[in-house]
């Protein structure tokens, strides 16, 4: 009983380690992934973009000097102003920017994942690859062997030419076999320096030995999971928020404006200041 409680913890064990690195290797390579960081960059920059639309217009500053005759004297005028829209227009923007930021946080986690997804499948190809390589160069020495047994076998006449060609056609069809699977595994291998930013993943995919260790779940528990926890459904909910929103903040802004300045003025030797 104690050989199978410590059988069963060794092997509980080794599928841990097994599950955590293939989970280094993944986040690894997702780090280095140029297409997650140009989507986040992307949704940055338009959140930035919808930001600089709240902001007050930059102040105006105006400048006047007329020339008089010699008894008036000259005038001088400068005006420097601020221009403001409707005070409600800035909080209403505010919400629709507020919302459209949590909007990206999910679209952000939603690129984030498929991309994950797809280099986890490009993990599991590559290991598969691997092992069907590694499967097919046993049977095709096992073939050798037995080729050279039924050669032996040929110079006894216990056996005929027909007897070996059969073996040398079956060997034939396994090195065409495993020549195809090859020229996949280089493709998927030049498709994962892709996915790692350009890097050289010749250590990385050394370590990609065993299938993740993955539990398969009921269809309905896969179902409830897409529905409650798709980022991009709540994306899409917290976008037609936003878009909802600032059709209101754009309803707003036609209402008037106001500008705020202040006026310094000279003429005849006298001076005035006041307010625009």
């Amino acid at each position: 009983m104690k050989s199978l409680i410590g059988i069963t913890t060794i092997l509980t064990i080794s599928l841990s380690a097994q599950a955590q690195n293939f989970d280094q290797l993944l986040n690894s390579v997702l780090s280095n992934n140029q297409a997650v960081a140009s989507s986040r960059y992307a949704n940055e920059s338009e959140l930035l973009n919808l930001k600089s639309e709240n902001n007050l217009p930059d102040p105006e500053v105006e400048v006047e000097y007329q020339w008089g005759r010699h008894e008036v004297g000259d005038k001088f005028d400068i005006n420097v102003s601020q221009g403001f829209d409707w005070p409600g227009v800035y909080r209403a923007r505010g919400k629709a920017i507020a919302t459209a930021s949590r909007a990206m946080e999910f679209l952000d986690r939603s690129n984030y994942i498929d991309k994950k997804l797809e280099i986890k499948l490009l993990f599991i190809d590559i290991i598969n690859a691997r092992k069907n390589i590694s499967l097919l160069k046993s049977r095709i020495g096992i073939m050798d062997e037995l080729i050279d047994k039924y050669t032996h076998g040929q110079e006894r006449g216990e056996l005929t030419i027909l007897d070996i060609n059969k073996i040398k056609i079956e060997r034939a069809k396994l090195n065409n076999s495993l020549s195809s699977i090859e020229s996949d595994y280089e493709m998927l291998c030049s498709t994962l320096v892709g996915e790692n930013g350009g890097k050289e993943c010749n250590s990385l995919i050394e370590q990609l030995n065993e299938y993740p260790d993955d539990m398969i779940l009921p269809v309905d528990n896969y179902e409830m999971m897409l529905t409650e926890n798709n980022p991009m459904n709540n994306y899409s909910s917290l976008m037609s928020q936003s878009q909802a929103q600032m059709v209101q903040a754009e309803k707003l802004s036609r209402l008037p404006g106001f500008t705020l300045g202040y006026h310094h003025s000279w003429e005849d030797g006298d001076v005035f200041n006041g307010l625009v």
